[in-house]
């Protein structure tokens, strides 16, 4: 599909393209700079425009804007709220947002055909996933790339970083170490066990979208663990955890 638009106070036009895949797309440039030469004022990616933004951000769930207000973020306030988790160890989740906080996770073992990467590299795929998953579900989910050369250190980081979120999600990693993952989160040892979503629209959320363009998925599915805790109990109107399913990537 084609658009285009002219300015006629400054003589210039405006062309949006769209191709239908890496290779047409430097085929397209390619042509344009032919075509064109000195014409050609500016060459851009939508796609690069779309990733400067970030996709997805942090908001304020509580006013801040008086004394008193913020006086309930200061560190006063903040050992109120510890001193009633310690009274009351099975309250964490009704006394903070980690009920509706989620890892998304990949140490960039396996992002698409491009096979391991760097972990930063892998930055706008989670980026994408999070603001797709974030739409669908309303739950903040939050790119995590880490640097984990095995699967053991993979493994750790996960544990670690568990008892923050509701989930924790594995996506663009290879299966070696979401299977090892998995076991860590089974083991005694380890302060998670393997569950399920935590959301049931986030279950759907990602459903096959890869029909609409025809590309195979590799390694695109959401490995997704919760941590092992009895502090909440879902009510009866919150919906329930379900089975674990495979997910693709929009790409």
């Amino acid at each position: 599909m084609t658009e285009s638009d002219h300015d006629f106070d400054t003589g210039l036009s405006r062309v949006s393209a769209d191709t239908d895949g890496l290779h047409a797309l430097l085929r397209l440039h390619t042509l344009l700079h032919e075509r064109l030469g000195t014409e050609l004022i500016h060459l851009g990616d939508p796609a690069l425009d779309a990733a400067a933004t970030g996709k997805i951000a942090q908001r304020l769930c509580v006013p801040a804007g008086t004394a008193r207000e913020r006086a309930l973020l200061d560190t006063e306030a903040d050992q109120r709220v510890i001193q009633h988790l310690i009274l009351h160890p099975d309250s964490v989740d009704s006394c903070t947002g980690r009920r509706r906080r989620v890892a998304l996770i990949s140490n960039a073992s396996a992002v698409a055909d491009l096979g391991p990467l760097s972990a930063a590299t892998v930055l706008p795929a989670l980026e994408s996933a999070a603001a797709l998953l974030r739409r669908a579900t309303g739950l903040d989910v939050h790119p995590l790339p880490i640097t984990a050369h095995t699967p053991q250190d993979l493994a750790a980081t996960v544990a670690a970083l568990a008892p923050g979120f509701a989930a924790v999600c594995l996506a663009h990693t290879h299966p070696a170490y979401v299977e090892v993952v998995r076991a860590c989160f089974g083991s005694p040892f380890c302060s998670a066990t393997p569950g399920t979503l935590p959301h049931s629209r986030l279950r759907s959320s990602g459903r096959d979208p890869h029909r609409r363009t025809g590309r195979k998925a590799k390694y695109a599915q959401y490995e997704a663990f919760r941590p092992a805790r009895r502090e909440h109990v879902p009510d009866a109107a919150e919906p329930p955890f379900g089975r674990r399913r495979d997910f693709r990537n929009t790409p």
